[in-house]
């Protein structure tokens, strides 16, 4: 949560700012510099239309700060903010200070935020603020490329972030850099997707590999290619390419005229480079997608006839290949977990959707007992129906319930201040705030909604895709501000 109240002094000297205010502000961006007068005219502008921004290494207004001078109007982004250096945690962001030493006599609505929720820009307003800073744990990422004159500088991190894959040149000869690994004996791979936790040391895996080229085979030269570990048992490819006017892809021949040899998902092992060319039939084929939580529009798949085809698989955003289609579909904070030609099924021994097609590339084959296989490839001889079900979803007596729940903060200032959601059927959802204040202000997800001397809030949830969303409020009382705040859910 983020706090962006507090009372302060209102620097405003009446015998030269009046109208410096109405002149300079009206310009954006207004820089001193660029007008030639003596050092104490400038000065005293500075201190007519300037403001005092305190920038502390704690939330406490007792920790070291650094003063800046601003001036009223003029965006700044967080690169000119003052730098701290600790020996065991990084500075990551900014926020606003607002603690029992402070309140606030004018709403400070003129900061933007990034993606982490940090400040990104101010644009003053006519009040000294102040700010904190927020620290996590440094994080040092060693290297060890096993492959002689490869090196990698150490990566220096916080906590909480992702590890970006190392830029290096992973090709060496008929060598490739598979994955990297935490333990020297290279058995434990290591999750690029997950937040890292601490220092560590990663150690490179190279495997020997050979290449197949997939080629369109349509009358143009489009080709693709993938590299293969020797000696180990691969899958051959699905379609390569975007979908041909008319056709329908069915697998792989080993010349350009000849009949399916191979089919997608197909097991082999690979001693030699390769050639495979596509086949098309015009005996197409659609496999339609349908999201249980009715927030996207449908996918389509047009495949030809007896392809053999992995559930799931879609074109991707750019339209030029197959992918998996949660890479598609990507709400945040929700995952696809399959596809089931039933648009309502039981409970797994997890408490999930039973679904027949996982989305990692498994086959339910049984229920009870639950038994899988590592396969969803399936032999295409009509056109299919899948629905697709989320690894969040709730399924009381078999259907998928789109309902929200909502949890109040327990730093609101004025705890019980708002009552709600008081609806939540159909496509909104209402607010109720205790009655009294002067001014009620309101925002969902950090953006600001409305403002007005009603207590009640209504929002639309048509367009919401699941996940957690931020509700705040805001009420005036006198010349003071309170703030509260909630988490609302949709499942």
């Amino acid at each position: 949560m983020r706090e962006i109240f507090k009372h302060s002094k209102v620097k405003l000297s009446l015998f030269f700012t009046s109208l410096l205010l109405i002149t300079f502000i009206s310009c954006n961006g207004f820089n001193f510099g660029d007008i030639d007068f003596n050092g104490d005219i400038r000065t005293q502008l500075e201190e007519d239309i300037g403001v005092t921004y305190s920038f502390y290494e704690y939330p406490d207004l007792e920790s070291q700060h650094i003063d800046q001078t601003l001036i009223t109007g003029k965006t700044i982004s967080n690169s000119r903010f003052p730098v701290y250096e600790h020996e065991d945690t990084l500075l990551v962001g900014w926020q606003y200070l607002c603690n029992t030493q402070t309140g606030s006599t004018e709403m400070p609505d003129y900061f933007t935020f990034n993606e982490k929720n940090y400040i990104q820009t101010v644009r003053p307003g006519i009040t000294d603020e102040s700010l904190y800073a927020v620290w996590k744990k440094k994080c040092i990422i060693k290297f060890v490329t096993n492959w002689p004159g490869l090196e990698i500088e150490d990566v220096v991190m916080p906590a909480g972030d992702l590890l970006e894959w190392p830029r290096i040149e992973t090709r060496q000869g008929e060598y490739r850099l598979w994955n990297w690994c935490t333990d020297p004996e290279l058995t434990q791979w290591y999750d690029f997707s997950k937040p890292v936790e601490d220092s560590m040391t990663l150690y490179a895996r190279w495997v020997e590999v050979r290449t197949i080229t997939y080629h369109k085979n349509d009358g143009s030269d489009e080709e693709n290619w993938r590299e293969y570990e020797i000696n180990m048992e691969n899958e051959i490819s699905d379609c390569m390419f975007g979908e041909r006017s008319g056709y329908g892809f069915v697998g792989w021949a080993d010349s350009p005229s000849g009949g399916v040899t191979k089919y997608a998902g197909d097991r082999f092992t690979i001693t030699q480079d390769m050639d495979l060319y596509a086949v098309w039939s015009t005996d197409v084929v659609t496999i339609t997608y349908i999201d249980k939580y009715g927030v996207f529009p449908n996918a389509t798949a047009r495949m030809g006839n007896g392809a053999h085809y992995s559930v799931g698989r879609v074109l991707s955003n750019e339209g030029n290949w197959y992918t998996d289609l949660g890479e598609v579909w990507k709400p945040q904070g929700k995952t696809v977990l399959g596809y089931d030609e039933s648009s309502s099924v039981g409970l797994d021994w997890q408490g999930r959707p039973a679904v027949t097609y996982g989305r990692w590339g498994w086959h339910n084959v049984s229920t009870s007992p639950e038994h899988w296989e590592g396969s969803n490839y399936i032999t295409l001889n009509s056109s299919k129906t899948f629905y697709v079900y989320w690894d969040d979803m709730i399924i009381p007596g078999g259907e998928v319930s789109a309902d929200f729940t909502f949890e109040e903060s327990p730093d609101s200032d004025i705890p019980g201040l708002v009552s709600g959601p008081s609806s939540t059927s159909g496509s909104s959802v209402t607010f109720t705030a205790t009655s009294g204040y002067d001014e009620y202000r309101w925002y969902f997800d950090g953006d600001y909604q409305s403002s007005s001397a009603t207590n009640t809030f209504t929002m639309s949830t048509s367009a919401l895709l699941p996940g957690d969303y931020t509700v705040m409020l805001v009420v005036k009382s006198g010349s003071d501000y309170y703030s509260w705040q909630g988490t609302l859910t949709k499942n």
